[in-house]
């Protein structure tokens, strides 16, 4: 799978997506969801398969087998599995047998917002780990240096992406920056 290729489909199709707000924040807000969904559509369309689901705010497609539309991340991808309760009653449950991609996004400028998130992730055992966070105008060195350590201390492979944040969607084209922390733990652009 071609994460790059992915968010930057996922951005451009927010960016398209019809979306009001009656204030800048609610704008922002909006297009922010809007984000969401298209970054989950991306991954449901990616993983189509009947032992993978898509965990996510903007999908309704869990409720029934897991009871929650959402687990533990603002994203997840998750192998699943069906079995049998024991008893008279033999009803059938869902449950996730390992995570593929666990996702937080996080448009805050606050470098201390990214770190909540990245210790998020580092909590998790799935195999991919994803930060998506907004880029910043000055400073992105120094961003990237002061997540580079939380991300080190996750396992699996760990992901940045930085899109421009969604209150400036209308300025300029937008970029989407996606690189991938290597062995040596810095930052690899994909």
């Amino acid at each position: 799978m071609d994460i790059r290729r992915l968010l930057v489909y996922s951005f451009h199709d927010a960016r398209n997506a019809l979306v009001m707000g009656t204030s800048a924040a609610s704008l922002a807000r909006a297009r922010e969801r809007a984000f969401i969904k298209a970054v989950t559509t991306q991954f449901v369309d990616a993983f189509a398969a009947d032992d993978v689901r898509v965990f996510s705010p903007v999908s309704r497609a869990n409720r029934d087998d897991f009871g929650a539309d959402q687990l533990l991340y603002e994203i997840e991808i998750c192998r699943v599995a069906f079995a049998e309760a024991g008893g008279r009653n033999a009803d059938q449950f869902a449950y996730v047998c390992s995570a593929l991609w666990q996702i937080e996004i996080e448009f805050s400028l606050d470098w201390r917002d990214a770190i909540i998130a990245l210790n998020r992730l580092c909590c998790g055992g799935a195999e991919n780990k994803l930060l998506i966070a907004a880029q910043r105008e000055r400073g992105q060195d120094d961003f990237l240096a002061t997540v580079q350590p939380v991300a080190s201390a996750c396992a699996g492979e760990v992901f940045l992406a930085l899109i421009t944040q969604p209150r400036d969607w209308d300025d300029g084209d937008g970029s989407v920056d996606v690189m991938r922390l290597g062995e040596d733990d810095n930052w690899i652009e994909l």
